[in-house]
């Protein structure tokens, strides 16, 4: 059969070659951006990460020194080399430059590394002060690789004064170069070892009690959930561990008292600079008003392990569950154990008028505490031999290093 001579076949339609290759060039073209914006967003989250765990760890390095938890060697020495701790891994440098300088540490110069959130932190610290002031300044480096290889760092500079067992204080130095870290975005009175779990929580596993860490809101210091770790250690708990953290809580939540316990059983005791080791004890709170307290108080220290080690210092903390509607709560906390025995041992507590209004308030330790409404810490005390008087202390005296009265007044047995 013919076509009709007027007739056209139908114009045939689709992809050419060429057409198809250059729809695949931009395909491939956007997909590579594609890939690209996720990596760089992964950099800059993985790099806010480290930063925020470099900033956690020179803080808690700093936190330490103030409060005598650590060997003050390296701030202490002046004139000596230190090189290093003994937490240092002289195998990995801190960094490109640091190789040369590890040969040869300048004086007061320590470096040691440490690991958290998978990656290993180098760091240097620096005495920047003489030995003539009662403030040191300090230089704290970090160092640390991303996951590109390339080297990070930040700056941690503080002004420490010489360690006091009766309060920890603490001035940053002004900085005005460079990618410096001054502040700190939680309640001073969360220990310096409490683990950020999400932007307003913080876990705590005190010493003593392995077995539970105390869910912390950063803004008040207040304990609202308790967590069982179940053998786990506290980084490990995760943000999705705070709701079944907060269930266990009874009551509204609970207030943190915390200290330190030290030791001179010297015939005259010391009560600036202790000279005795630890010996074994417990802490015992006693609310006044006990029965209007949804739970009985809580405290954990690591006394044992003081004792064991022969360590100079106990650190305590306790839970205290506030009365109902005015969240307050009143009464004594006192020593237990071998130190309490009166015929061997006198307690003494770090009790003076730190803010002249002519009273010892709550946060000055006194012997009885009346409506307290707020998580307080360095309520600590001395533990002398049984006749001897409680040491007083000397007026505050910058330019001697005395930076407080560091007195002691009587506690078991009262006066």
């Amino acid at each position: 059969m013919r076509a009709h001579p007027g007739h056209r076949p139908a114009r045939m339609t689709g992809w050419s070659l060429v057409e198809a290759l250059l729809a695949s060039l931009l395909l491939s073209a956007g997909m590579l951006l594609l890939l690209k914006g996720q990596a760089s967003a992964r950099a800059y989250s993985d790099f806010a990460r480290e930063r925020a765990a470099a900033a956690v760890l020179a803080e808690a390095r700093i936190e330490r020194l103030r409060s005598g938890m650590l060997d003050a060697a390296p701030i202490e020495a002046h004139g000596a080399a230190v090189h290093g701790s003994a937490a240092r891994d002289s195998a990995t440098p801190l960094g490109p430059k640091a190789d040369a300088a590890d040969a040869g540490l300048d004086a007061g110069e320590t470096t040691w590394h440490e690991d958290l959130d998978s990656s290993r932190y180098g760091f240097r610290q620096r005495v920047l002060s003489g030995p003539e002031g009662p403030l040191q300044d300090i230089d704290l480096q970090l160092r640390w690789q991303d996951r590109f290889g390339e080297w990070q760092a930040l700056r941690w500079p503080a002004r420490l004064a010489p360690a006091q067992p009766a309060a920890a204080l603490l001035a940053f130095s002004a900085q005005a170069t460079g990618d410096v870290a001054l502040t700190r975005a939680r309640h001073a009175a969360i220990p310096e070892s409490a683990r950020l779990l999400e932007p307003g929580w913080l876990a705590f596993s005190p010493e003593g009690d392995p077995a539970q860490a105390w869910l912390m809101d950063a803004s008040t210091g207040w304990v609202l959930g308790l967590c069982e770790l179940g053998g786990r250690s506290v980084d490990e708990l995760r943000v999705a561990d705070i709701a079944d953290c907060r269930s266990r809580m009874v009551g509204g939540g609970a207030l943190l008292l915390s200290g330190e316990i030290r030791f001179d059983l010297e015939d005259s005791p010391s009560p600036d600079k202790p000279r005795s080791t630890a010996v074994p004890l417990t802490v015992v709170l006693h609310l006044s008003d006990a029965a209007a307290s949804p739970a009985p108080p809580h405290c954990v220290s690591n006394a044992s392990s003081a004792v064991a080690r022969g360590l100079p210092v106990v650190n305590y903390h306790c839970l205290v569950f506030p009365r109902g509607p005015d969240q307050r709560w009143s009464g004594r906390s006192e020593l237990g154990g071998t130190a309490a025995d009166p015929e061997r041992f006198r307690v003494c507590r770090y009790s003076a008028d730190h803010d002249h209004d002519g009273r010892i308030s709550n946060p000055e330790h006194p012997l009885d505490y009346l409506n307290v409404d707020g998580p307080m810490t360095q309520q600590n005390f001395l533990v002398i031999r049984a006749g001897l008087p409680c040491p007083g202390g000397l007026p505050p005296d910058p330019a001697a290093g005395r930076l407080l009265d560091l007195g002691t007044r009587p506690h078991q047995p009262p006066e």
